[in-house]
């Protein structure tokens, strides 16, 4: 089991193009966003989760707030009309506060430069496709054959092997782990965007 594969297939054709269609892109730049985005949480809750309380932490989070419900209708959570008993639900600011902390701006800076899109789209599909995740681990978790130390176990092997397959998933580890100095968006820049778009296409 792959948590970016479960990811990539709540995106299917009609959900891509509405979510292109929100951003005013093609298809393609926003399926290489979506997937550079979740290669980015992912690895946002990775790191968090091997700090000590940090798993505990996110299980409790799943419990209280994201149960999956929400992705029983994508449509309406892309077009921003889901309704939710509990508004941490679709609480995106504070998700990513939680998951990317300080790195916010520069997972946004990073998504830009990989696919060409502009900042603002690129955070406006960080925002929609943040309670997502959430959501699918909160699913994830809830099956009998995963439960809570299953799922923390597959986060930590789908985002080392994610980033081990695909150079490009794994330039956000190192963004994540960075001290600022600029280094991994010089490797960005450097890897061109044109191949980075491809290569988080393919993933």
């Amino acid at each position: 089991m792959d948590i970016i594969q479960l990811l990539q297939g709540q995106l299917g054709e009609g959900v891509i193009d509405q979510l292109a269609g929100n951003v005013g892109e093609s298809k393609e730049t926003t399926q290489a966003a979506a997937n550079g985005i979740f290669s980015a949480l992912l690895n946002g809750i990775n790191k968090n989760i091997s700090q000590e309380g940090g798993g505990n932490a996110l299980l409790s989070a799943l419990d209280k707030d994201h149960d999956g419900s929400i992705l029983d209708n994508i449509g309406d959570l892309l077009s921003g009309n889901t309704q939710a008993a509990n508004p941490n639900t679709l609480n995106a600011g504070g998700i990513l506060q939680h998951v990317l902390g300080g790195n916010q701006s520069n997972v946004v800076d990073a998504i830009s430069k990989m696919t060409g899109m502009d900042s603002s789209k690129a955070m406006q599909m960080l925002m929609t496709l943040a309670p997502m995740v959430l959501g699918t681990l909160g699913k994830l978790k809830s099956q009998p054959n995963v439960g809570g130390s299953g799922l923390l176990d597959l986060i930590t092997k789908t985002t080392q092997t994610n980033n081990q397959q695909n150079a490009h998933a794994g330039i956000f580890e190192k963004l994540l782990d960075s001290d600022g100095d600029g280094s991994v968006m010089d490797d960005i820049l450097n890897m061109g965007a044109k191949s980075l778009l491809g290569g988080l296409f393919k993933s």
